[in-house]
């Protein structure tokens, strides 16, 4: 998965800024291991950190981030 993902990072890095996120440790019981990464654009994204409420937040913070 990195290296379809890496490659889509260097496809668009060119023509946008993008933020890559990285799950850097769990607690408990989560659908995504360390190391599992996802894209982010202005209003798009690939793959996934896990979901749900967490992921909402990794999204809207990096979106944030692409805005300053």
């Amino acid at each position: 998965m990195d290296e379809a993902l890496f490659a889509q990072l260097a496809a668009r890095v060119p023509d946008e800024a993008i933020v890559l996120a990285s799950v850097q440790s769990t607690r408990g019981a989560t659908p995504r291991r360390v190391g599992s990464r996802m894209l982010i654009g202005a209003g798009w994204s690939r793959a996934s950190v896990g979901g749900g409420a967490a992921e909402a937040r990794v999204v809207a913070a990096a979106r944030a981030l692409l805005q300053s």
